[in-house]
């Protein structure tokens, strides 16, 4: 029987590969040392390695060395031993110098040192002839090696982010380079030698200096992309068109005037960005360039596109934005593969009815134009998702309206943002009085009439919106009616002269209705309640005439804060006699307010720091809301700085919804609470997503600081007096008007002790539920009381009213 040698456990172990990356090391691992003998890759990157020991260059058949993102601060001349290693990587150390040993790794084809302060390149790099890729980015580099030509088989080179000024002659010699990087130098220009690069792909020389390009560049016949971004290019060689296999074309930020009609020879291009140049007019034949996918426009001066636009049927992307155009061609509809068409800041004002074609659009940006409506074959763009008519504009998507011109009778799509701001802005703009009432450019910001203001200079004037008018979507319950009377707080004056004085709020900043507070005003000013649509045009105006106690009790208004209110929907007298009263019976009502729940409410009415806005009307507090398992806080917030305010004259962040037996409305909040810190963090003008994470935080509780509008200050007074004073309000009435009848009524106080063997001796009407006609108008239904019609001469009654 023949026994066989079996052994428990391996004699030696084979390591090739060893990957301590990102792991915090300080030194080379003694791994390293005992695999030895079999290690072909060891990757270092990312620790904080700052000496190689002398046994990592005791390794034979190490081919691959990455020790990129270290504190190594020198490449010992050792590294010359490493005979086998095809590829080195010291980029992202601070080495300042390269060892002349380095010419001895004879099989070296990548050496990467980039981001490291290296001054110059030793001569001896030269002699590594081996190398097919070389990267020399971010470093402190002033000048290539004379004979860097000597790297024939160099494929790759990259000196990105130096200080070279010009190029060696010898770089002719690099036959085999595919890729030349030059990005971020101080190039003035290129050398000839550079087309006899003929295998050359790809050539970046971006944030340079250049003024053009030679035309022996044109001799690199397999040239596929080109950036010569961010320079001083003011003209493309004229026979650009004979680097038939270019796909990418970048020049951006130059100062290129025109194309060369040789560009429609270019028919693999695919991306062409010519943005932030001089272009005044774009060639008829980029219409050939029929694989174009990008085209990029942005900031130019055309004031016409081409009918050939509508060849590029691959097209996907167009920005024309910030230009002079003044229409856009109607073949634009052949271009069926469009999804984004950027026509912003430019002065169209009609887009073509064949846009309807464009089936594949989903991006459609027409911000800042004259447009007046929209063609109504948007419709049938089923795939839009972006349909952008102003800066200002909150949802990506806008309810459209049909409608139709009323000067060719077509249909059209209409919305609230139509017809641009933009349309009137340029039309009023030709005049010379707005020209130099304005900056260049076109009147931004107009600061009213010039006349008005040469004759009345103490008037204060107001901003006048002119770019986008704000959404007319109410934000308010009490904003559902189409009339409204605006506070005006200026000196006294008559109605119509302050009606003059007031511009269009349609077209005013939310900043110019800020009013400031009634307290600050000062000597002899108050505040005059002016009804702007009444003012217009009496006879639209609809209201009943009421003493001004019933009406609305005008001398308590006066310290109360600015309201609009209603005054030109008609409505039955009844209703607005006892407006006054509701309001009366609300301000009771919130003083009885408590906390039905067990939640931790905390009121602060100690001073907090003043946000804008804030005045003696309102008081600040301080709520706790816990939150509750699986239940949300049951809160919505509106408003913030970049949204539509909640409040006109107001775009801070306000409470808009609450839930009901939710805990925000057991922690006490009310909807119109404006917030001025969450959690700590402040909310005065914030954004509206910065309050929605600070509530969205994972805690337990959320810290509101919370700005609240006052009805009534108690002072001194008991809560007991404050309750008596409210119900006498209630039943006080001064003269009431009827059929022309006055009757004064006088309320009195009294007490009948009840006797239980006599009768009470009167009778009682009430009047909520008596019609009017059927009654004098002393129990009219302006009475919410019970009144006493008949007393009995041995009733208890008549003890107290004889």
């Amino acid at each position: 029987m023949r026994f066989f040698c079996i052994p428990l456990f391996a004699c030696n172990t084979q390591v090739d590969s060893l990957d301590k990356r990102q792991c915090n090391l300080q030194n080379v691992p003694n791994d390293v040392e005992r695999y030895a003998r079999t290690l072909e890759e060891l990757l270092l990157d990312m620790n904080h390695i700052k000496d190689l020991p002398k046994f990592l260059f005791r390794l034979p058949k190490l081919r691959r060395l990455c020790m990129s993102d270290n504190d190594l601060h020198r490449l010992p001349g050792d590294i010359g031993q490493l005979a086998s290693l095809v590829e080195l990587n010291i980029s992202r150390n601070d080495i300042s110098d390269l060892p002349e040993d380095l010419k001895h790794c004879k099989q070296l084809l990548i050496l990467d040192v980039s981001s490291n302060p290296i001054a110059r390149l030793p001569d001896s790099i030269t002699m590594v002839s081996t190398l097919s890729q070389l990267s020399l980015n971010d470093t402190s580099l002033t000048r290539l090696p004379s004979d860097i030509g000597r790297l024939a088989g160099l494929r790759s080179l990259e000196i990105r982010e130096n200080h070279l000024r010009t190029l060696p002659a010898s770089i002719a010699h690099l036959q085999r380079l595919q890729r030349l990087d030059l990005g971020q130098n101080e190039l003035d220009e290129l050398p000839p030698e550079i087309g006899s690069l003929r295998m050359l792909q790809e050539f970046y020389a971006d944030e340079n200096s250049l003024e053009g390009l030679p035309d022996q560049i044109l001799n690199c016949k397999n040239l596929e992309q080109i950036d010569i971004s961010t320079n001083r290019i003011i003209e493309l060689p004229v026979e650009l068109g004979d680097l038939e296999k270019l796909t990418d074309l970048i020049l951006s930020n130059n100062c290129i005037s025109n194309l060369p009609n040789s560009i429609g020879r270019l028919r693999r291009l695919g991306i062409l960005k010519l943005d932030n140049n001089n272009l005044t007019k774009l060639t008829p034949a980029i219409g050939s360039c029929g694989a174009l996918t990008e085209l990029f426009l942005t900031a130019n001066l055309l004031s016409e596109l081409p009918s050939t636009i509508g060849n590029l049927v691959n097209l996907s992307t167009l920005n024309l934005d910030k230009n002079q155009l003044t229409a856009i061609p109607s073949l634009i509809g052949n271009c069926q593969n469009l999804a984004l068409l950027s026509l912003r800041d430019n002065q169209i004002a009609q887009l073509p009815m064949e846009i309807g074609k464009l089936a594949k659009l989903r991006v459609l940006d027409v911000v800042n134009n004259k447009l007046e409506h929209l063609p109504y074959t948007v419709n049938v763009l089923y795939e839009l998702q972006a349909l952008w008519l102003s800066e200002n504009q909150s949802q990506a998507m806008l309810k459209l309206a049909p409608d139709r011109d009323v000067n060719t009778g077509i249909n059209v799509l209409t919305c609230y943002l139509l017809p641009q701001q933009g349309a009137a802005h340029f039309n009023d703009g030709n005049s010379s009085a707005n020209r130099n009432a304005a900056f260049l450019g076109g009147p931004k910001v107009h600061f009213g009439d010039q006349k008005e203001e040469e004759a009345v200079p103490a008037t204060n004037t107001n901003f006048e919106r002119h770019n986008t008018p704000p959404e007319a979507t109410p934000s308010h319950e009490e904003q559902k009616s189409c009339g409204w009377a605006f506070v005006s707080l200026t000196k006294k004056t008559s109605a119509t002269d302050s009606i003059d004085q007031q511009p269009s709020t349609s077209l005013q900043p939310k900043s110019s209705l800020k009013h400031p507070p009634v307290h600050n005003l000062p000597g002899g000013e108050t505040a005059n309640y002016v009804s702007s649509a009444a003012a217009a045009t009496k006879g639209r105006n609809v209201a009943f005439d009421l003493p001004a106690d019933a009406a609305g009790h005008e001398p308590e208004l006066e310290q109360e804060e600015c309201r609009l209110k209603r005054v030109n929907t008609p409505h039955y007298g009844r209703q607005a006699r006892l407006a006054a009263q509701q309001q009366q019976q609300q301000g009771f009502g919130s003083m009885h307010r408590v906390n039905p729940t067990g939640c931790d409410v905390q009121e602060n009415r100690q001073p907090f720091p003043a946000a804008p806005g804030n005045s003696s009307n309102s008081e600040t507090r301080r709520l706790t809301i816990r939150r509750e398992p699986n239940v949300g806080l049951g809160l919505s917030i509106a408003g913030g700085i970049e949204s539509t305010p909640f409040i006109d004259n107001d775009t801070g962040l306000f409470v808009s919804k609450l839930t009901p037996g939710a805990p925000a409305e057991k922690a006490g909040l009310l909807v119109g609470d404006k917030l001025l810190e969450i959690n700590g963090t402040s909310m005065v003008n914030q954004r509206h997503d910065i309050a929605v994470q600070c509530v969205q935080q994972n805690s337990n509780v959320v810290e509101l600081v919370i700005q609240r509008p006052l009805k009534r200050t108690p002072s001194q007074t008991s809560l007991h007096q404050l309750i008596s004073e409210e119900k006498n309000k209630l039943f006080k009435t001064a003269g009431i008007t009827e059929n022309g009848v006055t009757t004064i009524a006088n309320a009195i106080s009294t007490t009948i002790q009840w006797d239980p063997r006599r009768q009470l001796g009167m009778s009682m009407l009430h009047t909520n539920h008596t019609h009017p006609k059927s009654h004098p108008s002393a129990f009219s239904t302006s009475h919410r009381a019970a009144s006493s019609t008949r007393t009995i001469k041995s009733g208890l009654a008549t003890k107290l009213w004889p």
